[in-house]
């Protein structure tokens, strides 16, 4: 991926200046990369060209919906100059939100014995919650994958 022209991309796009950009993931065609800009830290995620962005909708709403609910460690979205989460950009969908420095968080769960820490990564977590979700609503969420 031209890192020159993806810089320019971002900065077209959201409200950031003086990006530079650091590849963290390149796996199955998707791309993340930890964005230093001058008004912070951030990461952008380029979807795989297969990603539909129905998918896209759906795992932003996770994070979104979790962030409401005022889950700890749930990165805010970064929206672009036209108020947009979502971009489209060589065939891909690309976010943006904050980067949160660290590891994988440690959850505490009331039901473990002696409050024992329980680690799960976030796509675990937000398949959990999908799941939480669709008994109670009635929603079909499956075939939900992350990227």
């Amino acid at each position: 991926m031209d890192i020159s022209k993806l810089s320019t991309f971002i900065q077209g796009n959201w409200p950031l200046e003086n990006v530079s950009l650091h590849l963290l993931q390149n796996k199955g065609g998707r791309f993340v990369y930890k964005i230093n800009a001058k008004q912070g830290i951030y990461v952008i995620k380029l979807s795989n060209t297969a990603k539909k962005y129905a998918a896209i909708v759906r795992d932003l709403w996770i994070l979104e919906d979790s962030q409401r609910r005022l889950f700890p460690n749930v990165p805010k979205i970064l929206t672009t100059k036209n108020g947009a989460s979502i971009v489209s950009y060589e065939n891909r969908f690309a976010f943006i939100m904050e980067y949160i420095e660290g590891d994988t968080p440690i959850l505490y769960l009331q039901f473990l014995p002696i409050n024992q820490p329980l680690l799960i990564c976030f796509n675990q977590f937000f398949n959990i919650q999908l799941h939480f979700y669709a008994l109670f609503d009635g929603v079909n969420f499956s075939g939900l994958v992350f990227f």
